[in-house]
């Protein structure tokens, strides 16, 4: 109704009473614990109100696999059927490179960054996720190719280096002071990351705003 397009509100009453509607609720893991049981009592209420208006709504509800094992079982009655999505197997991997724009010789790139991965196992269960996979292959083609990492560390160095540094710089352009550029958003996004863990009450996957920005005030030391 605040869009105020015309005749909303019966618009959506038909809808839900009579084609059904499709209702998307996602993040359920990014909901602070103080508020979880008011936001449970919340869905499963919209829940029961929509069966009663038309048996052709459809509510989808998401949330972390580790979340999902621990309040499954409030959720049974209302959202029966429950789907995962897998890590990539190998065969995942590969059809994922083969799909990658690479500039130039692309069965060259697919079939050496797959070798790669294939002669290092640990190497590629951390790329059967899909953006840490994004970001491997994009911080191997900014960098010409480079020697894959051979331990944990040097891999999420070499993965948060695109995320946090390279990938912004596409969208500015070339900057001076890169180190000190990169320095300052580790210590920035370290010390968050910090706080969050001390503080039980912040959503397990989901940053205060608030904090952040008195955090970089810190850091930065300037004002709001």
């Amino acid at each position: 109704e605040k869009t105020k397009v015309y005749q909303m509100a019966e618009c959506f009453d038909a809808c839900a009473e009579k084609s059904g509607l499709l209702v998307l609720l996602d993040g359920l893991d990014e909901v602070a614990s103080s508020v979880y049981p008011r936001v449970h009592k919340a869905i499963v209420g919209l829940s029961e109100r929509l069966g009663q208006l038309s048996d052709r709504s459809v509510a989808v509800l998401t949330m972390r696999t580790q979340f999902h094992q621990q309040v499954k079982d409030a959720y049974r009655d209302h959202f029966g059927q429950a789907l995962f999505l897998k890590r990539f197997a190998p065969s995942d991997i590969y059809e994922f490179l083969t799909r990658w724009q690479f500039q130039s010789d692309a069965g060259k790139h697919v079939a050496r960054i797959y070798g790669e991965l294939t002669d290092r196992p640990t190497l590629r269960e951390m790329c059967s996720n899909p953006l840490v996979l994004a970001m491997y292959v994009a911080e191997d083609q900014a960098a010409g190719h480079v020697v894959a990492p051979d331990s944990r560390t040097e891999f999420y160095k070499k993965v948060t280096e695109e995320l946090i540094l390279k990938r912004r710089l596409q969208q500015t352009g070339p900057v001076p002071a890169h180190t000190k550029l990169r320095e300052q958003r580790e210590t920035i996004l370290g010390r968050l990351a910090y706080i969050h863990l001390l503080d039980p009450t912040q959503s397990a996957n989901s940053l205060a705003w608030t904090a952040a920005l008195r955090v970089v005030q810190d850091v930065l030391k300037c004002t709001k």
